[in-house]
Formats: C-alpha cells, structure tokens, sequence
C-alpha cells in the first residue's frame, strides 16, 4: 500500500514557490548592492569634503603670503606681479588648482611657475577648481564691559579711532574684506569663508 503522502512530498516545488524564492534572493542581493553603492558614495562625499578643505586652506594661505598694501610696489618683486591687493579679491575670480591657470592677477608668469599655488600638476587636485563667489567688508564688534554700545574692531572705548592718521604716515587703516570661496568637483560645490586684512608680506 502507497504511502497517502508520498505524492505530496515527491511534487517539489510549485512554480509559484520558485518564483517568491527567486524575488526574495533578488530584493536581498539589490539590498546589498545598494548599501554598498550607498557606503562608496558616502565614502568619496566624504574623501571630496576633506580635499576642498585642504584646498581652501592653501588657497587662503598662499594669498595671505602675497597681500601687499603697496599698490604702487617698486621692488622687482611688486614688479613683477607677486603681489596681491584686498582690490584684487574680487566676485568672479577662479582658477584650476591642477592646471594653475587662473584670472589674473593670481597667475604668476606661466601657470606652471614658481609662485603660483603649490597644488598645481598634484595627481590629488585634478578636476578641483575654484571660485571667489563673494566679497564683503567685514568689520567684527566688540563689547565693553560698561554697558555701552558695541565698537567696531578700529575703535577704542570712547567710540574714538584706535590709530590717527598720524601714526599711519598719512594713510587709513586697511578694512577687513570677507571672501566667500566655493571649491568645485565637477558639478558639486563646496563652500568656505575667510577673512583677510589685507597686510601680508612687504617687498619694499
């Protein structure tokens, strides 16, 4: 006599049972695709993040170091181009970190030539661009313990300059300029801000 059950347990699967296993091996393998799709992503947001950071610094440190109030020069090196003004920070300026090439007056000679960002020819800052998207004075308060209204960074406690024309041979303190720097990655921006006094190095 036959088992009541055999011919149960020897059909196997139904082809609607192999096709639920089938979606749910699927729906699990695109999950872990995704994830790792996600994770790579996160991971080079992340790597870009930090590089136009450290771009942003160069980028800020290298015109500090050429900042010269002296707009007329007379040494060979205001002569000669090496020098910035606060004039010079201007909405509009950019520049290829990788190449060197840039609007004047922050291109030194060729693109490639000594003075100009370190970053040039670098394998890391291909395809890094930058751009100086704003440019606003910038004037910092402070607040006196006496209660009265805040001063500006250039006045003293009686609302009075802090330096007379006198003390500056004639001439007015240099204002603080605020630079908003964008750093581009092919369509993705990052944004930085920095503010600069406008004394650097003086050649003469």
């Amino acid at each position: 006599m036959r088992h009541p059950n055999r011919n149960r347990s020897s059909r196997g699967f139904t082809m609607f049972e192999a096709i639920v296993a089938m979606f749910i091996l699927l729906m699990g393998v695109l999950g872990v695709v995704a994830v790792f799709t996600s994770g790579m992503h996160t991971r080079m947001r992340a790597q870009e993040i930090l590089m136009s950071q450290d771009l942003a610094n160069q980028w800020a440190d290298w015109v500090r170091f050429r900042l010269n109030p002296d707009a007329a020069g007379g040494s060979a090196l205001s002569a000669s181009g090496l020098k910035l003004t606060l004039a010079d920070l201007s909405a509009g300026k950019k520049g290829d970190f990788n190449t060197g090439l840039s609007d004047a007056p922050f291109q030194v000679g060729a693109a490639t030539a000594l003075g100009n960002l370190p970053t040039v020819g670098a394998s890391t800052t291909q395809g890094y661009s930058w751009v100086i998207a704003d440019v606003a004075d910038y004037a910092p308060l402070w607040v006196p313990e006496d209660g009265s209204d805040d001063k500006t960074w250039a006045q003293r406690l009686d609302g009075n300059a802090l330096w007379s024309s006198a003390d500056l041979g004639g001439a007015t303190p240099l204002p603080l300029k605020r630079v908003d720097l964008t750093i581009l990655r092919g369509a993705r921006r990052y944004k930085f801000s920095y503010v600069f006094s406008g004394v650097g190095l003086n050649y003469d």
